[in-house]
């Protein structure tokens, strides 16, 4: 997935279950409010952590979300498999694609999850509380398992794909299912992004990088992305989805439409495993790669919907990255970086997918989410993040940035319908 793709969709239909938002309406309001969503983790497995921090999804019966569903069904499913499978629903119902309306072969799913049904390994592991799998847990432990178990639920026979591409997979996924689109090969995509659930083990994994805050007594300032003093991020769980369709079919049945899918670039810098090229010029080198195959200048952007993970890393490079994409440009030019894993969390693969449906919403609403900013700014970082609240403005094009582990990165450019 090194080569951009030039793909022609649009996006009909969003859907979400995070943490502080079940739905597309609820979303958006979380958003434009910066609501923070990081919350300490009381839970008593995660007491021996050193940093037990992150934004959780309300665990009430998502069984509720999914009309129809068979009981033997959703008492054998997890909830993290249940409420991915909700996100998609709304995200179908939102686009108004009622059941039996497409062909069920010309639509398909693309799912990013960077680990899978973590749920089910830590219930089955050596010190877990089952013992003996049942027959279904050999479909129920698949990384894929959301994605093919929505499409039974669906009725859905086109191609149904899950990658795992850490942070850089929900733009992997949107693009992949933005060139089915365009190659003909489907009418519809419903692209998914979830992590479930927060467990002791993969916080303690990403505390050994140093990435997480360590704000356990103030956790709704946690996550301070381009600040002087952060400290890291807080990981969310959840799941977001969108529906991706062909223009021409969207306008035939008079569905809205909330943005373009212009084009999505990745790249590997082949460097360093868990870091990324600090000076921003790789990343720059991407996004003018991307803006130039789709004959777009930075100076077309209104806003750039940052990886904005509180690292000092992360937040430098993408304000040194801004500075080399608008050389000769004074700081008070630049498009807005913003982000929003102040509210959601650090979502990891579906992270991609969280900043698509962020930038639809803003593009359909021609306003822009703030990004919540607690205290000082980085002189590195001292430029537009809408700290102020939202912004009503004219928004045309925006670009979502990811950064991975294993060196990779990624941006997804949208637009508004055209």
């Amino acid at each position: 997935m090194n080569e951009e793709i030039h793909p022609s969709a649009v996006i009909t239909g969003i859907g979400a279950e995070l943490s502080g938002a079940s739905g597309v309406a609820e979303f958006w309001i979380a958003l434009r409010s910066a609501r923070p969503g990081v919350r300490a983790l009381q839970d008593g497995a995660f007491e021996k952590l050193p940093n037990p921090l992150g934004a959780v999804v309300d665990r009430r019966r998502p069984v509720d979300l999914l009309p129809g569903i068979e009981p033997r069904f959703a008492t054998s499913y997890s909830d993290e498999i249940l409420l991915t499978m909700a996100a998609m629903e709304q995200a179908r119902q939102n686009a108004g694609l009622s059941p039996g309306e497409l062909d069920p072969q010309r639509i398909g799913i693309a799912a990013s999850s960077s680990r899978g049904p973590l749920q089910w390994w830590c219930d089955n592991s050596p010190n877990g509380l089952r013992t003996r799998p049942g027959r279904a847990d050999a479909l129920l432990s698949l990384p894929g398992a959301p994605a093919s178990l929505f499409a039974v639920y669906a009725g859905i026979q086109g191609q149904v794909s899950t990658l795992s591409s850490a942070c850089v997979g929900g733009h992997q996924a949107i693009g992949w299912a933005a060139g089915q689109i365009a190659a003909g090969s489907a009418d519809a995509m419903i692209v998914v992004g979830h992590e479930f659930p927060l467990v002791p083990d993969l916080l303690h994994a990403y505390n050994a990088l140093g990435v997480l805050s360590s704000r356990v007594s103030e956790p709704e300032t946690a996550m301070r992305p381009y600040s002087l003093d952060r400290d890291g991020f807080a990981l969310g769980e959840g799941a977001v989805a969108l529906v991706l369709e062909n223009p021409e079919h969207a306008e035939r049945r008079g569905a809205r439409i909330y943005a373009t899918v212009l084009g999505q670039r990745s790249e590997n810098e082949a460097a360093h495993a868990t870091s990324m090229d600090a000076t921003g010029m790789s990343m720059a080198g991407l996004v003018t790669r991307l803006l130039a195959r789709h004959g777009v200048a930075p100076a077309d952007l209104s806003y750039v919907c940052g990886h904005a993970s509180s690292t000092g890393l992360n937040d430098r490079t993408e304000s040194r990255m801004m500075a080399h994409l608008f050389t000769g440009r004074p700081r008070s030019r630049w498009a807005p970086l913003g982000g929003n894993k102040p509210v959601f969390g650090h979502t990891l693969g579906a992270s991609g997918i969280v900043n698509a449906a962020a930038c639809a919403l803003m593009t359909y609403h021609q306003e822009l989410a703030p990004t919540r900013m607690v205290g000082a700014v980085d002189p590195d970082c001292d430029h537009d993040h809408v700290a102020e609240g939202p912004r009503r403005i004219e928004v045309r094009k925006t670009l979502s940035l990811s950064f991975a582990l294993g060196s990779q990165s990624s941006a997804l450019l949208m637009g508004v319908p055209s």
